[in-house]
């Protein structure tokens, strides 16, 4: 997959490995994804982030996992990484 990465340098890579998929999570294509002031914090010390930046998005559910069901055609959300934990807030579109 395509992603804009930070790893102490930012970098666009072609060839990002696709990420598994645990066993009650659904893993989403994302089609739009936008930059914002985390990301350009990010860029400078930010929580010591490492990653894939762009974690407002708009994407469709491309893959369950073996216990997940997801009936939707898109997901609007964002990614956030707070004290060490991760979550995930998507709005669905169940339409």
């Amino acid at each position: 997959m395509r992603a804009v990465v930070f790893d102490g340098q930012l970098r666009f890579s072609q060839k990002f490995p696709i990420p598994e998929i645990p066993k009650d999570w659904a893993r989403i294509r994302v089609q739009f994804a936008g930059i914002c002031g985390t990301d350009m914090e990010i860029l400078n010390g930010y929580q010591q982030f490492e990653g894939v930046l762009g974690h407002e998005f708009v994407g469709i559910v491309d893959q369950c996992g073996s216990s997940a069901s997801y009936p939707v055609k898109q997901a609007k959300g964002a990614f956030d990484r707070a004290s060490g934990t991760e979550a995930l807030k998507v709005a669905l579109d169940l339409n």
